[in-house]
Formats: structure tokens, sequence, C-alpha cells
């Protein structure tokens, strides 16, 4: 009897606890939309800080209009890079604290040259 009673009392201690637990230790966070680029019909938004740290995804060379910067590579790329200065001001942080940037580039040229890195 002593036993089914220990038992019981381990069962409703273990209960109780794990109840009152946190239902998990995922940050809070908070999303990022620059004006304009809010659109409630998709799941996307320019940035995300959870915690300290800042994630920017999907940012391309465009325009203020949205229309893909005039002049190649190198102004796609410069507008590319403003656009994620404007996230990252846009959430409180500060540029100089930058740690890591991931590129992509897709060539569409059937000269082999271009596909040279």
């Amino acid at each position: 009897m002593r036993c089914i009673l220990q038992f019981a009392i381990t069962v409703v201690v273990v209960l109780i606890f794990g109840l009152a637990a946190p239902t998990g230790f995922a940050q809070e966070h908070k999303t990022i939309h620059l004006s304009g680029n809010k659109n409630l019909n998709f799941p996307f938004s320019d940035g995300v800080v959870a915690g300290n740290t800042l994630f920017v995804a999907g940012q391309e060379g465009t325009d203020d209009h949205g229309k893909l910067a005039a002049g190649g590579i190198t102004a796609e790329t410069k507008a590319a890079l403003d656009n994620i200065q404007q996230v990252v001001k846009a959430a409180g942080f500060c540029s100089a604290l930058s740690i890591s940037v991931v590129t992509g580039v897709k060539v569409k040229s059937a000269d082999p040259q271009a596909r040279r890195f």
C-alpha cells in the first residue's frame, strides 16, 4: 500500500510541475516589414529579430519601386546591399555588427567564361 501511495504522489508531483513548466524555450521574435513591402497574403518579411539576432533573407537588387536595378550585376549587388542596410536600420541594429552574409548569383549565359569564378 505504501508503494502505491508513493507512486501516486510521484505522479501528482510530476503532473503539477510538468504543467507549470514553460511550454517551450523559443525566443520571442518580431518581424520587420519595410514600408510598402507588407503583403499579408504571404508569410514573408524583410527580417526577423530573435533575441539579439537579426535574420535577413531574400533581399534582391531592386530599386525603391520594386524594379530590378538598371546597370547590370554591379548595380543589382549595390541595390541588394542597400536593401539589407534598410532592414538592419529598421530593426534598430548597427550594420557594423554584421557577422555573416551569404550570397548567390545565378548566371544565365551560354558563354563558358561567364560561369568561371
